[in-house]
């Protein structure tokens, strides 16, 4: 297998909602791959995917709102309280803590969009949170990589097999 296309799995495994690239970047660096490239490949996939997601979100909600207006409104305990926690923190905290709570952006663009945040600042809050997070567990990753490097006396995982740069 060559590296290229493990920086490709890297790809699709960040594309992949509930993985995502805060996943798989540090598997990755630790596994022995390319940092930077990493970080970059993961963030591309993941924000990929999450920009159809806003898409697709917004079509769900427009059609949602729709439907709703033709049949009866329910109000349960769980909507009050979910519409509480976004009057109290908004789409900068739902943003914020997206990784570690929901654990998928593209669920986090769905919630935003129905809760009533533009399209345009759901993409710049969660976008930006995507990639915060992702360079931050890159920096993170490549520290504690680089730790286990020397005192295992290796390059990562993958260098046992494959013959990485």
């Amino acid at each position: 297998m060559s590296p290229i296309l493990l920086y490709v799995l890297v790809f699709l495994i960040s594309a992949t909602p509930f993985l995502e690239s805060t996943l798989i970047i540090p598997i990755a660096i630790i596994a022995g791959l390319n940092v930077w490239t990493v970080t970059i490949v993961g963030i591309g996939g993941n924000l990929l995917t999450f920009l159809i997601a806003v898409v697709l979100a917004e079509r769900i909600v427009q059609w949602k709102n729709k439907r709703s207006k033709t049949t009866k409104k329910r109000n349960g305990n769980k909507i009050n309280k979910a519409k509480e926690l976004w009057r109290r923190y908004g789409l900068p905290g739902l943003a914020i803590i997206h990784p570690v709570t929901i654990g998928s952006s593209h669920a986090t663009a769905l919630i935003a969009l129905s809760l009533g945040a533009s399209k345009k600042a759901t993409i710049v809050w969660v976008g930006g949170s995507v990639t915060i997070w992702a360079v931050l567990f890159a920096i993170l990753s490549f520290i504690g990589a680089d730790f286990i490097y020397v005192h295992l006396d290796t390059n990562g995982f993958l260098n046992q097999w494959f013959d990485l740069p």
